[in-house]
């Protein structure tokens, strides 16, 4: 699963993402932009499509975008 997570997600992204499976439905985020890496923990969400999945992970990286360049990048 967390290979289709990571396929799902670079598609949608120009910098590298990797998801490391951490535990029962609960998988780690790491993106790596302009020398600074985003973690985000996840817990898969087993009620909803994994696309909609998807557009949760997508929202929470967009706004770990927005923190990483608001911080002065």
């Amino acid at each position: 699963m967390n290979e289709q997570i990571q396929d799902k997600l670079q598609e949608f992204y120009l910098f590298d993402i990797e998801v490391e499976w951490l535990s029962f439905r609960q998988y780690k985020i790491l993106g790596f932009l302009a020398g600074k890496t985003i973690k985000i923990i996840y817990t898969y969400d087993a009620k909803l499509t994994l696309d909609a999945n998807i557009g949760i992970l997508i929202q929470m990286i967009d706004r770990e975008i927005l923190k990483v360049y608001k911080k002065g990048m």
